[in-house]
């Protein structure tokens, strides 16, 4: 059963129902150059938040570091040993008395000294200043190594500076920074992209950068399980709060890249699956344990977890390669190799969680392919010329892509809170289309974009969208954006 092909005199992303009817087909939009500017996304410099640390203070009074909100904080660690902290303590001393009144609080955290060596040298010094009391649980938040060590929080509690050790002229830099946090100066919002269409309906709730260059994206939950970000980045996978904050940050493999987030239940204990699209191997992780590595002797382009009626002894995941579809077992062992397929570009579920899911197939050489249980094809219709992304949708529909388009999310993106697709090409183009009917509700002009995930990211019941532009990433929020005239 063929469905009706869309056209292949231009890049696409076509969307098919779950029959295999042709839906809708949109022209991948390359050059957007000569439409007008409806204004920019701007996103609010971020910045890392104070932890969530007691900090102990001579006289038997404790600090709140997470609500100490409202006046801007000075945290300075030293010790009586510390040539330069003797120079740096009094001149904080004096900057705390001339600008108290104005909302500054200054707390001198003696590092690792008996209270009765730090006491007396601090009257000594003439110090008015609370002295607070060094914990190992500063580590490393707000401390590292050497003193004297300064940290800086503005009054929202956002860490805007710090020094670790003594420099030349750090002085300036951080009166500097003292001076126009107590005057309520407040960041030059950062510029990311302007915006061509949908202006009105979009913004940034935060971007931030990472170590590394991002690779890949996951809306997931953390430990606790509240909504999470996952991202990896170099041989780094971090998990991020719906604020951006770094919750946990570690080493996961060389052959992890692209990530697919194993399901909570069926899948062997694996906590995820990775791959580096073009590499012959593929990597299993597991919360805590060791990596497995498997070698599939075939340049890898995708993987999936398979939905549950397709799992059996010896099927957990399938990998799309260039020498076809391939089943491997809970061990990452290689167990089939189903006949009647190509090169194999991209893999979904498609369909309802709650429901029976249906496997689609990709393949490069074009064509988007239903298959069932048994791996038997059931049905296949053309994909969009240079085919390589694959996307589904709640109700069992897919949609794929031409090569131009380097990331596929779909989620309840729409101003209207329906369901909306969002692609990023090669030319630097992010669009937000609605599955209804392909129209465009969305484009601004942002090249670099490597990556994208939909999914509800703050746990409001409705989904934001993630992207991720080199070593950077932030949320998309809907309808939040006030437009500004064009330049």
């Amino acid at each position: 059963m063929a469905g009706r092909a869309p056209a292949e005199d231009a890049t696409q992303l076509a969307w098919f129902s779950s029959t295999g009817t042709a839906l809708w087909s949109l022209p991948l939009p390359q050059d957007a150059s000569s439409a007008p500017v409806e204004g920019r996304l701007e996103a609010p410099v971020w910045y890392k938040k104070l932890p969530d640390l007691d900090v102990r203070l001579v006289g038997g009074k404790t600090l709140r570091l997470r609500e100490a909100r409202g006046s801007v904080l000075v945290l300075t660690f030293w010790a009586t040993w510390c040539g330069p902290c003797r120079r740096e303590l009094p001149r904080m001393q004096a900057i705390y008395e001339a600008r108290r009144e104005a909302g500054l609080e200054v707390v001198a955290i003696n590092v690792e000294e008996p209270v009765d060596v730090a006491v007396p040298f601090a009257q000594d010094m003439g110090l008015t200043m609370p002295i607070g009391l060094f914990d190992e649980a500063m580590r490393p938040a707000l401390f590292g190594k050497v003193v004297p060590a300064l940290v800086v929080a503005d009054r929202e509690g956002n860490i805007r500076g710090r020094w670790d050790g003594f420099e030349p002229g750090v002085e300036a830099e951080i009166d500097a920074l003292i001076e126009a946090l107590v005057s309520e100066q407040r960041p030059t919002p950062l510029e990311v992209a302007p915006v061509r269409r949908g202006a009105a309906s979009y913004s940034l709730r935060w971007f931030r950068e990472t170590k590394s260059r991002i690779e890949d994206l996951a809306v997931t939950v953390d430990a606790s399980g509240k909504p999470a970000i996952l991202v990896s980045h170099g041989i780094l996978m971090s998990l991020h709060g719906s604020d951006g904050t770094t919750s946990r940050e570690w080493v996961g493999d060389r052959t992890a890249g692209h990530v697919r987030l194993a399901p909570a239940q069926g899948a062997a204990g694996w906590t995820a699956a990775a791959f580096r699209p073009g590499a012959k191997q593929i990597v299993l992780l597991r919360e805590g344990g060791e990596p497995r590595i498997s070698d599939l002797g075939a340049p890898v382009f995708d993987l999936l977890w398979l939905p549950p009626r397709y799992r059996a002894a010896g099927r957990l995941i399938a990998a799309g390669t260039l020498e076809g579809l391939v089943l491997l077992d809970e061990v990452g062992s290689v167990t089939a190799r189903p006949e009647g397929f190509g090169a194999v570009a991209a893999l979904v579920a498609a369909g309802p969680e709650s429901q029976e899911q249906q496997l689609v197939v990709l393949e490069s050489a074009g064509r988007v392919i239903w298959v069932d249980p048994t791996f038997a094809v059931v049905r296949s219709v053309r994909a969009p010329h240079q085919p390589w992304r694959l996307a589904a949708d709640a109700i069992g529909g897919v949609g794929a892509a031409s090569d131009e388009a380097v990331a596929l999310a779909q989620g309840r993106l729409a101003p209207d809170r329906s369901a909306a697709v969002a692609f990023a090409t090669r030319s630097g183009r992010l669009c937000i289309a609605s599955l209804a009917d392909g129209r465009v509700l969305f484009e601004a002009t942002w090249p670099g974009i490597d990556a994208l995930a939909a999914g509800d990211v703050d746990g409001d019941g409705t989904d934001e969208l993630v992207v991720a532009a080199g070593k950077s990433f932030g949320v998309l929020d809907v309808a939040r954006l006030t437009p500004s005239s064009a330049p």
